[in-house]
């Protein structure tokens, strides 16, 4: 990846967020920690009042009611939202989040034949218990020391604006919501989907009509 010999250090947790806030002009750890302290539990109550019924929704809630109780809090909450929004919409995990054993080495995930060519968080390790997460973009393992899912998706999540990637088709629903509903950004026109056949809309509809839900669902919801 000749961005990473270009510019070794822009990957380390700091630079990134560093220079997400420089394009962006707010600090992205704040806004997310007080988007996800506010919101995830919304979502986890919506889903476990509206959707039980729905299989991946229904496997989701119990990774995270297993992960609370073991945790004995809610923090788990905060990463399961993530698993709950993709399982929502329909949409691979696999393509945002990959599991590894705890003794997988880098080679192990980027000789994977299987894996994508957009950013996804690989983890170490059970999703809520793992320490060690890593960063790969463009099969490229590009960050191996990230602190858990939490610090992993926010990292993700910057690296399409700072390397100025468009949101892969198979996961738009999920990185949009993030965007516009953890993250605040919500520009007028224009989107950071790929580009596909048909009317483009500003607002990916699978995204307004669950914010729209969620409204529904407890009054205070913003989009």
């Amino acid at each position: 990846m000749e961005i990473k010999d270009q510019w070794p250090f822009l990957f380390e947790t700091d630079m990134m967020l560093q220079h997400f806030e420089e394009l962006m002009g707010f600090n992205l750890q704040v806004i997310l920690q007080r988007s996800l302290e506010e919101k995830a539990s919304v979502i986890y109550d919506f889903m476990k009042q509206e959707h039980p019924s729905k299989k991946k929704v229904r496997e989701s809630l119990l990774e995270i009611d297993t992960a609370m109780a073991l945790d004995e809090s809610k923090i788990p909450q905060m990463a399961g939202v993530y698993l709950l929004l993709l399982a929502y919409f329909g949409e691979p995990e696999d393509m945002m989040i990959r599991s590894y054993d705890e003794t997988a080495t880098v080679e192990d995930v980027v000789s994977d034949s299987k894996i994508p060519s957009t950013p996804f968080i690989a983890v170490f390790g059970e999703v809520f218990e793992a320490k060690r997460c890593g960063l790969v973009v463009d099969e490229v393992m590009v960050n191996q020391s990230i602190n858990g899912i939490t610090e992993g998706m926010m990292m993700l999540f910057a690296s399409y604006f700072v390397l100025n990637i468009m949101y892969p088709n198979e996961v738009a629903a999920t990185l949009e919501f993030i965007q516009r509903c953890f993250v605040d950004i919500n520009p007028n026109r224009g989107n950071k989907r790929a580009k596909t056949k048909g009317k483009q809309h500003t607002v990916n509809p699978k995204v307004l009509s669950l914010a729209n839900c969620l409204k529904d669902h407890a009054s205070q919801w913003v989009l």
